[in-house]
């Protein structure tokens, strides 16, 4: 009886402890996947945002041009605000999702998604495929459109985006993305402003 007792002792204690190494070894691998969702996350955002500049930059550009090519113009304007709102789907939702815009819209707050992906994304879908016969007037009205609600809805998805920062990012990537994000407004300020100049001309 005694020889039984100490035999299933024994056995417990070999199965507790091969149950530490396994249960080690699991919580490295979970904090491994987790440490690599970060970095991928922390990467996209980062390049995305490099890009979402690039838009910016080009916009300065041709608007310093005086060129007036304004379809040239909401067409990368659209892509700008995509972009942003494809920063926050792969925060918010850990992995980079498809180029489908109508799902990485519905990702946005309210104000953003109809603004940029509804009454917006008109506007390009006019500027790169449809032969616009009053060009005086499409530029007007889509000016004031940019200028009285754009950058209400521009803020919301900027704030959306540092939240979701805070929660899925490392504070020292965190920083980063933010001092991005600051240059990014200070470009989209400066649009703002050229394109309000042109409109009281």
């Amino acid at each position: 009886m005694k020889d039984k007792i100490t035999g299933i002792f024994l056995i417990k204690r070999i199965i507790n402890l091969s149950l530490i190494p396994i249960i080690i070894i699991l919580f490295y691998s979970c904090a491994s996947s987790v440490e690599e969702e970060v970095t991928i996350n922390t990467y996209y955002t980062i390049n995305y945002l490099l890009k979402a500049k690039q838009f910016l930059i080009f916009i300065i550009f041709v608007l310093d041009s005086g060129k007036g090519y304004w379809e040239n113009i909401y067409s990368r304007l659209y892509y700008f605000y995509f972009t942003l709102a494809r920063i926050k789907s792969i925060l918010q939702k850990k992995k980079l999702l498809d180029n489908n815009h109508k799902e990485i819209w519905n990702l946005s707050k309210v104000e953003p998604r109809k603004v940029f992906g509804v009454d917006f994304k008109r506007v390009r879908k006019e500027s790169d495929y449809i032969i616009i016969d009053d060009e005086s007037k499409f530029i007007n009205e889509s000016n004031g459109k940019i200028i009285k609600e754009h950058k209400s809805a521009f803020i919301i998805l900027i704030n959306d985006i540092k939240d979701n920062c805070k929660k899925n990012l490392y504070e020292k990537d965190t920083k980063v993305v933010n001092g991005l994000l600051e240059e990014i407004s200070i470009k989209y300020d400066e649009i703002i402003d050229k394109i309000e100049k042109y409109k009281h001309k």
